[in-house]
C-alpha cells in the first residue's frame, strides 16, 4: 500500500503516530474527550448552563445534555449568516464566519444590516505585512484591540436589534510563513521570519481577545495550519497540493508561529488549511490536529476548517469515497467546525456509524465553550464588553491609530540622487510644482489590500493627499501608465512633457490584490470615494487563489519610468503600493530615480501617511519583513518545493544567492551608530546571555530606529553521517527606540537555550546541532561559542526541538570583534 494511503487510513482510524508527523506507527486509540477544558466535568451535569458563576466545563456539559443531535451539529457550521440557534432553549444564532485581518470586514448581506450599523464603516488598518514592517508588537496589539472594539460594537448593535450574535468569531491572524515571493496571499501574513511572525501573532491575539480573565472580547483564529503558501502554481491548486515537509523545516519554520499564537497569545481557535501535509489532508490529519496541537501543545480550543476545505477530502477516489466518509474523517481527526456547512454531512455520517454521538459531543462542546467565554449566554451587565457602543466604530482614536500604523509601516528603500544627495524629504515650502502620476496616484480602494470592509471615512487618494498638503495649484496629475498592459505612447509622452519645470515627479506604481470587489454604497455612508471610475486595476496581480508568475512590475510600469528618466531631468520619486516583493533593480540602480518608498497596502489612512513621509513630517523607520529578490530567483526555485535549505535557499535564513533588498533593510532621514555590543553569559544558567548594545542618533532628525538582534550559525561537519541545515542567520530579538538628534540609548536582549534550538532529522530522532554561534546587531558581531559536538544530548525547549548546546564558558563578557556588516 502506498505511503499516502497508509497515512490517510491511519488518520481516518484515529491512530497515534510514534514518530509524530513524519512516519506512522498506529496504536489503538479511543475517541478524544472534550480536551482539557472538560476533562474534569462529570458525564452528566445537573448544573444550570445559564448560571454565569458555574465553571465553563459544567455549563457546557449541562447545555449538551439538553440538546438534540441536530441542535448539537448545528453548532458546527461557520457561515456568514448566524446558525445554531435553539429557540426552545434560548440559545441565540451565532455567526461563525467573520474576517478581521486588518479591520472588521462586512461578511453579512447588505439587506440584514441595521441603519445604525451601516451608518458607520469600520477602520481599515495596513495589511499585516505592512504592520510587520513596523517591528512593533505594541502597535499590532493596539490595532487588534481597536478591531476587537469595533467588532464588539457591531455585535452589540445586532444583538440588541435582532437577537443574533455576529462579529465575535474572527478568522485571523494569517500566520503562515511567506516562504516564496510569488505567493498571492503573502501580504496577509507577517512576513518570512518565524520569530517575528510568532511575536506579532501573539500580540495580535492578545489585543483581539483582551486580557480579561473570564471573558474574551473577540475570538481569534490562528490560520492556516499548516505549511500553506501556494494558491495556483506549477499545475497545483491549494486544494490539490501536498506540502512535503521535513521534520527540520516543520520544527524551525512552519510551526513556531502557531505555537506562539496558541501558547503566548492564548488563541481559542485554529484553522486547518486546504493543502495536504505529508500525504494527509490537513483538516483530516489526526497527528496534526489531535497529536501536535492538543497532545503536544495542550490546545483546548476548537479547530475550524478553511472554507470548503473538507470538500477537498470528500472527492471520490482522492481521500475518501463519499461525503459522509470525508466529513467523518475530518471530525475524528479533530476538526470541530467547518466553514461553511458541516451539520448535514455529519448527521449522515452518524446515521452510517462513521462517527459516534460522543464525537459530536466533543466537537460541539469545544465550540460551545468558546461561546461561553465570549459571554454569548450571559446577561449583558455581566459581560464587560457589552457597553462598547457604535461610537467606537471608525472613531477618531482608531483613525489616528490607523495613520500611525501606516506611517510606521513605510520603508525607505533608496534615497540618493544622481549627485549622491538625499532627495527626501521634500521641502514643502520650496516646492513650486509637483507632478503626480502612475496607476495608483488616483487610486483609493487599492490602498485597502484585501479582506476589508466598508471604510470608516472617505478614502483619500495619494493625489488628493498631496494636493491637500501642498495646494491643488502646485500638484498636477498625469496618468502616464496603467497597472495592466495598457499604456499608450502618447500618454507616457504627455506625462514626460508635464514634468517640464517641475521640482519633483512622484510616481505611484505597484500591484493590486483587488479582484472585482466593490463596496456597495449606501445613503447611510459618508464614503464618496471615486474608486469606481479611477481605479484601473480590477485585474488583480496578486490575491487569494492567484500566485504571481513574475516578480517584475506588471504591464509597462518600468518602461514608463525609463522613458521619464530619458526624456526629463526632473527628480523622480517612486512610491510602491503592493503586497509581495517586486524586482525594481533598474529603479534602484538608475541615478535618475532618487528615492523609492514601499508603502505596502497601507489602509484607509495610507495616502496621508505617504504624504507625511514624503514631506518629512515623519521619518521612515520601517524595515522589510520580507526579502526582495531578483526576478531570476523564481527560475531557480520551484514554488512547490517546501524545503527551506535546498539551493538557492528560502528566506534570508537560508539564502545562498544575492538579493535586491535583504530582510531588515530600511533607511531613515537621520543616521544611527551602533557601539558596545556585548554578550554576558549568566552564571548558573546554561547558554543564557544578556546582550546589550548602544544606539546613537548621529544625524539631525528625531526618529525611530528598529534594532535587530540576529543569531548566526556556521555549521560544523556533523559526525556519524548526520545531515542537517542550520539557518545561517535567525532573528532572535528586536526593539524600536525613539531618539532625538545626538541622543543615545542602551538596548538589551535576553538570549536563552531555546534560541539555539535546531531540529535535525537523524533517523529515529533529533540530535543537537554542531555549529559555531555568534550574534549580530547593527553591523557588529560577537562570537558566542566553539562548535558543539554532534550527537550531544538535546534538551527540550518549548517547541520540542532539539537544543544545540553551546560550549560552556566562564561567566563574563564577550565583546564585539568586528564592525563589518554581517
Amino acid at each position: 500500500m502506498a505511503r499516502s494511503c497508509v497515512l490517510v487510513l491511519a488518520a481516518f482510524l484515529g491512530c497515534t503516530f510514534s514518530s509524530s508527523l513524519f512516519g506512522p506507527v498506529c496504536a489503538a486509540q479511543g475517541s478524544v474527550a472534550l480536551g482539557r477544558l472538560l476533562a474534569d466535568a462529570p458525564a452528566s451535569s445537573d448544573a444550570d448552563w445559564r448560571d454565569a458563576s458555574a465553571p465553563v466545563a459544567a455549563r457546557v456539559r449541562a447545555l449538551l445534555d439538553q440538546m438534540t443531535t441536530d441542535e448539537k451539529t448545528s453548532q458546527l457550521d461557520a457561515t456568514t449568516h448566524p446558525t445554531g440557534g435553539v429557540d426552545r432553549l434560548g440559545v441565540p444564532a451565532f455567526q461563525g464566519w467573520n474576517e478581521c485581518l486588518h479591520g472588521v470586514m462586512d461578511t453579512d448581506p447588505l439587506g440584514e444590516r441595521t441603519p445604525e450599523d451601516t451608518a458607520r464603516g469600520t477602520t481599515s488598518f495596513p495589511m499585516p505585512l505592512g504592520q510587520a514592517a513596523a517591528f512593533d508588537p505594541a502597535l499590532v496589539r493596539a490595532v487588534a484591540g481597536a478591531i476587537a472594539d469595533e467588532a464588539r460594537a457591531k455585535s452589540n448593535i445586532y444583538r440588541n436589534s435582532t437577537g443574533t450574535v455576529r462579529h465575535l468569531n474572527c478568522f485571523g491572524p494569517n500566520i503562515n510563513i511567506f516562504r516564496d515571493p510569488r505567493w498571492g496571499r503573502g501580504h496577509e501574513t507577517f512576513g518570512e521570519d518565524p520569530y517575528l511572525t510568532g511575536t506579532l501573532a501573539a500580540a495580535f491575539m492578545q489585543g483581539l481577545q483582551s486580557n480579561d480573565t473570564r471573558y474574551i472580547k473577540v475570538g481569534g483564529t490562528c490560520k492556516h495550519w499548516v505549511a500553506y503558501s501556494l494558491e495556483t502554481s506549477e499545475g497545483f491548486t491549494r486544494q490539490s497540493f501536498n506540502a512535503v515537509v521535513s521534520p527540520r523545516d516543520m520544527e524551525v519554520t512552519y510551526q513556531p508561529a502557531f505555537y506562539a499564537c496558541i501558547r503566548e497569545g492564548g488563541a481559542r481557535s485554529v484553522m486547518c488549511s486546504y493543502n495536504a501535509f505529508n500525504g494527509v489532508p490537513s483538516c483530516g490529519n489526526a497527528p496534526l490536529l489531535t497529536g501536535r496541537l492538543r497532545g503536544d501543545w495542550g490546545f483546548d480550543g476548537f479547530i475550524v476548517s478553511d472554507c470548503y476545505a473538507i470538500k477537498g477530502i470528500t472527492f471520490p477516489g482522492r481521500w475518501t469515497n463519499t461525503s459522509a466518509e470525508g466529513h467523518a474523517m475530518a471530525l475524528k481527526a479533530g476538526t470541530d467546525m467547518a466553514c461553511t456547512e458541516y451539520s448535514g454531512h455529519l448527521n449522515e455520517s452518524l446515521a452510517q456509524g462513521l462517527v459516534s454521538a460522543a464525537d459530536i459531543d466533543t466537537a460541539a462542546g469545544r465550540v460551545l465553550a468558546a461561546k461561553f467565554r465570549l459571554g454569548v449566554f450571559d446577561a449583558p451587565e455581566q459581560v464587560p464588553f457589552s457597553g462598547i457602543s457604535a461610537s467606537a466604530i471608525g472613531s477618531d482614536a482608531h483613525m489616528a491609530l490607523a495613520l500611525e500604523a501606516a506611517q510606521k509601516s513605510i520603508v525607505l528603500l533608496k534615497n540618493k540622487d544622481a549627485a549622491g544627495r538625499r532627495l527626501l524629504p521634500l521641502d514643502a515650502g520650496a516646492l513650486k510644482k509637483v507632478v503626480v502620476m502612475g496607476p495608483h496616484a488616483r487610486s483609493s480602494e487599492v490602498l485597502m489590500g484585501n479582506y476589508y470592509g466598508t471604510p470608516a471615512r472617505r478614502i483619500t487618494s495619494p493625489l488628493e493627499a498631496l494636493q491637500a498638503a501642498l495646494g491643488a495649484d502646485k500638484v498636477t496629475f498625469e496618468q502616464g501608465v496603467y497597472l495592466d498592459n495598457y499604456g499608450a505612447d502618447w500618454q507616457m509622452e504627455n506625462a514626460a512633457k508635464a514634468c517640464e519645470g517641475a521640482d519633483a515627479a512622484i510616481i505611484f506604481l505597484g500591484l493590486s490584490s483587488i479582484k472585482d470587489h466593490r463596496i456597495p454604497q449606501s445613503d447611510f455612508l459618508e464614503v464618496k470615494a471615486d474608486w469606481g471610475s479611477f481605479d484601473m486595476h480590477s485585474q488583480h496581480t496578486e490575491s487569494e487563489g492567484y500566485d504571481r508568475r513574475s516578480l517584475e512590475l506588471p504591464g509597462m510600469q518600468e518602461t514608463f519610468v525609463r522613458l521619464l528618466a530619458r526624456l526629463t531631468s526632473t527628480p523622480l520619486i517612486v512610491v510602491l503600493v503592493h503586497g509581495g516583493p517586486v524586482d525594481v533593480e533598474w529603479l534602484q540602480e538608475s541615478p535618475r530615480v532618487g528615492a523609492i518608498l514601499t508603502a505596502w497596502y497601507p489602509g484607509e489612512m495610507g495616502a496621508q501617511a505617504i504624504t507625511d513621509v514624503l514631506l518629512g513630517k515623519v521619518s521612515p523607520s520601517a524595515r522589510l519583513p520580507m526579502t526582495f529578490y531578483y526576478n531570476n530567483y523564481t527560475r531557480q526555485n520551484a514554488m512547490a518545493n517546501m524545503d527551506m535549505a535546498e539551493f538557492p535557499g528560502r528566506t534570508y535564513r537560508y539564502l545562498q544567492v544575492p538579493v535586491l533588498y535583504p530582510f531588515g533593510h530600511g533607511l531613515s532621514y537621520t543616521s544611527f551608530a551602533y557601539s558596545g555590543l556585548a554578550a554576558v553569559l549568566l552564571a548558573g544558567a546554561a547558554q543564557s546571555y544578556n546582550v546589550s548594545v548602544t544606539v546613537s542618533n548621529t544625524g539631525g532628525v528625531a526618529a525611530d530606529e528598529v534594532v535587530l538582534l540576529y543569531l548566526t550559525a556556521q555549521p560544523s561537519s556533523p559526525a556519524n553521517g548526520v545531515s542537517f541545515e542550520l539557518p545561517r542567520r535567525s532573528l532572535r530579538g528586536y526593539q524600536r527606540v525613539t531618539l532625538a538628534p545626538g541622543a543615545a540609548a542602551s538596548v538589551a536582549f535576553p538570549l536563552g537555550p531555546a534560541d539555539f534550538a535546531a531540529a535535525v532529522h537523524a533517523g529515529a530522532g533529533a540530535q543537537a546541532a554542531a555549529a559555531t554561534w555568534g550574534i549580530a546587531v547593527g553591523g557588529l558581531t560577537v562570537p558566542l561559542a566553539a562548535p558543539v559536538k554532534a550527537g550531544a544530548p538535546a534538551s527540550a525547549p518549548s517547541l520540542g526541538m532539539s537544543a544545540a548546546t553551546p560550549a560552556q564558558a566562564a561567566p563574563g563578557e564577550l565583546r564585539a570583534q568586528s564592525v563589518a556588516s554581517p
